[in-house]
């Protein structure tokens, strides 16, 4: 819940000073991490699968790990 909050206040902080901000940026600061890369990519031409490919295996390398994390202590 802290991330919905803090990420796009402090975006919408830092930011309003020095240049027009877009609403769509605030919002997108509340996204996931792996919305936010996919659509950076979308954005500049990226290879996109490659990219949605990384998500997907660092999400599955991560559930796996907090298992194991949790199994062990």
């Amino acid at each position: 819940a802290l991330r919905l909050l803090a990420a796009p206040a402090l975006l919408y902080l830092l930011a309003l000073p020095l240049i027009h901000l877009p609403t769509a940026y605030v919002i997108q600061a509340a996204m996931p991490t792996g919305i936010n890369a996919l659509v950076v990519a979308h954005a500049y031409g990226l290879e996109l699968r490659t990219l949605a490919a990384a998500i997907a295996w660092g999400t599955a390398i991560v559930i796996v790990a907090a298992l194991v994390a949790s199994a062990v202590t």
